[in-house]
């Protein structure tokens, strides 16, 4: 439940801004027209600082533990530097035009007009606009700064838009959106089967294992197996208890995402059944740790090295698609890979046939760990 709340509370917003300082160095119409530019975006949080500053002895005073500091500089002579760029560009297009017009259409030109179209080119091409300036911008940030490559492509994308609009280029590609997901969904709804997921799969793993481990430890097991209660038996009320706690807890958490963040993906029949088929699974995981090592401390050291991996290995807080093929070639063999992709399926998308074809794996791999669990566990210690 606090995974969820943490995670609802930090990516529940709609959109968020980024801080960046602007010391405009310039101060000319267009160096305002591109900070506007970067504001009309949205994208960041513009804070002015006066030109007459050092900038990199600014960020010095200004970081913290907890801020980036991000100052993009406008140089002076940025206007200047822009309209030769722009006038140099448009007589290199009129120039290449004229001589592809030329070329191309040769045959149907008369001599008088070829003449004039090839004085044209030569006119232009004596054409000297003066010495060209350099035209950049300066992006000063701080190395710890993990967002420090993904702003700096938007700056970049950004001004070369803003310089394209100046050339009087127009955008003739658009890109059309359309959602496969009729209903509106939060950034919480998104992140519940991750949270559910790893949930279920840390109470099954670690929550099992110690308590197996502790029963082993006090000689529990071993009093149980003068009673009339059979190893099976005693195996499978355990993982029934664990899934039926998991089920409750799980229950209990998306009752809090609901009344604290009003999420919308409720589940539903099929859902219920993946989670109570996931707790068997891990419980029954958690079972084998448990009848391998009876030190308690030991048995939690064990539980939490394959629970943490596999948390975030298998797409419960970040997509597998974004990690080193390594990893994901790691994650096809972890079972919350499936119940992830399974509750996912089944939450997020409505998908029951892939819910479905993820279930099935999860409840051979659910009915392996019951078996091998049952040869682990020994109902009689020596």
């Amino acid at each position: 439940m606090m995974l969820l709340l943490i995670f609802g509370s930090v990516f529940s917003g709609d959109s968020q801004s980024f801080d960046l300082f602007i010391q405009d160095q310039d101060d000319s119409e267009l160096s305002k027209a591109f900070i506007n530019s970067l504001n009309q975006t949205k994208l960041f949080n513009l804070k002015l600082i006066p030109k007459n500053l050092d900038a990199k002895e600014y960020s010095k005073e200004k970081r913290s533990f907890f801020t980036s500091i991000r100052i993009l500089i406008i140089p002076k002579g940025f206007q200047d530097n822009l309209l030769n760029s722009i006038f140099s560009n448009r007589i290199n297009i009129t120039v290449s035009t004229l001589k592809e017009l030329a070329n191309r259409f040769q045959r149907f030109i008369p001599e008088e007009q070829k003449e004039n179209i090839n004085r044209g080119i030569e006119s232009f091409s004596k054409v000297n606009l003066g010495e060209e300036g350099e035209l950049s911008l300066i992006f000063i940030f701080d190395p710890s700064d993990l967002n420090k490559d993904a702003l700096r492509g938007s700056i970049l994308s950004i001004a070369n838009s803003f310089y394209q609009r100046a050339l009087g280029i127009e955008e003739s590609v658009s890109l059309k959106s359309e959602e496969i997901v009729i209903r509106r969904l939060s950034a919480v709804d998104y992140y519940l089967p991750g949270i559910l997921g790893a949930f279920i799969m840390t109470n099954g793993v670690i929550g099992v294992t110690q308590v197996v481990s502790e029963y082993r430890r006090i000689g529990f097991i071993k009093r149980l197996a003068v009673t009339p209660l059979t190893k099976f038996e005693w195996i499978l009320g355990n993982l029934v208890t664990q899934t039926l706690l998991s089920l409750v807890l799980a229950g209990f958490m998306i009752l809090v995402g609901l009344l604290v963040f009003r999420i919308v993906a409720l589940p539903d029949a099929l859902t219920l059944i993946i989670l109570m088929v996931g707790a068997f699974c891990f419980s029954g995981l958690g079972l084998i740790f448990g009848g391998i090592i009876k030190d308690v401390e030991a048995a939690t050291a064990l539980g939490n090295a394959i629970a943490f991996p596999m948390m975030f290995l298998s797409g419960s807080f970040f997509p597998i698609e974004i990690m080193p093929d390594i990893m994901q070639y790691i994650s096809k063999f972890m079972p919350l890979t499936y119940l992830q992709l399974a509750l996912r399926s089944s939450l997020i998308l409505k998908d029951s046939s892939t819910a479905l074809s993820n279930l099935y794996i999860v409840v051979i791999l659910a009915l392996i760990f019951l078996i091998v669990g049952t040869i682990t566990v020994r109902w009689r210690e020596r």
